[in-house]
């Protein structure tokens, strides 16, 4: 999990490609580092090893609100997306997983109910369906868990669909403990804390270690040519500028080509596009 030193306000207590000539080019995208092809220790990594000290030190400041919890029970929201059914629309891949998440969760939940619950007590799930290509719709949702009613302690998502600026609604705006498999770099979890854990990797440190295994294996430098594509999102553009950028400068790459295309699952026309 990662996650971050800023000191968090407290919560409301009630609701309310190819690369021949390139050298090397990192592509990234919708979920931070989408992928990199080549042809012929840095500060963000500094950066992402200390917030675990720091990042503890948070959670002492944490809201201790009651809110979604009762003498037995804990209201804990699982937002679960259908990207089975968006694959034709979206080119999605598949994934027999999504279909079976309601399943997942249901049995998760079972589990730990029979073993005590969270504190004795018992977990009530609050399974909500959203599509993750409604960034309104995400926004209702997440104002409905953190102001409404039902209220909830937690959300959780288990496949990572319920990203970017929609984590920070949760956890910096609602001030409501989030975990999610989406992840970008560790600004993000500095803007959540310390509400917002992940279950994946922090990207600052998939990309430190990117560019140092790059030069270590001589496809960075030497007059090699470097080109980075990265999605128009605010989560893209703060991997870029914040981490992958310095890393590059860190390790002599001064001026790499910068191209910059959408990123939404519902501009794939333009993506495709621009691609």
């Amino acid at each position: 999990m990662a996650y971050s030193d800023s000191a968090p306000a407290q919560r409301p207590r009630r609701g309310g490609g190819r690369t021949a000539a390139l050298g090397l080019t990192v592509i990234l995208g919708a979920a931070g580092l989408v992928a990199v092809s080549s042809s012929a220790s840095s500060a963000s990594a500094n950066s992402a090893s200390s917030v675990v000290s720091a990042g503890q030190r948070a959670l002492d400041n944490a809201s201790t609100s009651s809110r979604g919890v009762t003498s037995n029970t804990i209201n804990v929201a699982f937002p679960v997306s259908n990207l089975s059914s968006l694959a034709s629309n979206f080119g999605f891949s598949g994934d027999a997983e999504f279909a079976a998440q309601d399943k997942a969760i249901n049995t998760f939940v079972k589990v730990a109910n029979a073993n005590g619950g969270i504190n004795g007590r018992r977990i009530h799930a609050i399974i909500v369906n959203f599509d993750p290509t409604n960034e309104a719709e995400m926004r209702a949702d997440c104002l409905q868990w953190t102001q409404g009613t039902p209220a909830v302690f937690a959300v959780v998502d288990g496949l990572g669909s319920y990203a970017g600026d929609n984590q920070l609604c949760v956890t910096q705006e609602g001030h409501t403990p989030f975990i999610g498999q989406w992840t970008t770099t560790t600004n993000w979890t500095t803007k959540g804390a310390p509400y917002l854990w992940w279950t994946g990797p922090d990207q600052a440190t998939i990309l430190s270690t990117l560019v140092s295994w790059a030069k270590g294996a001589g496809l960075l430098g030497a007059g090699r040519k470097v080109a980075v594509v990265a999605g128009d999102r605010a989560s893209d553009q703060e991997a870029l500028k914040g981490y992958l950028l310095p890393d590059l400068k860190q390790a002599g790459i001064k001026n790499p080509l910068l191209e910059t295309i959408p990123a939404d699952p519902s501009d794939q026309a333009a993506t495709g596009a621009a691609a």
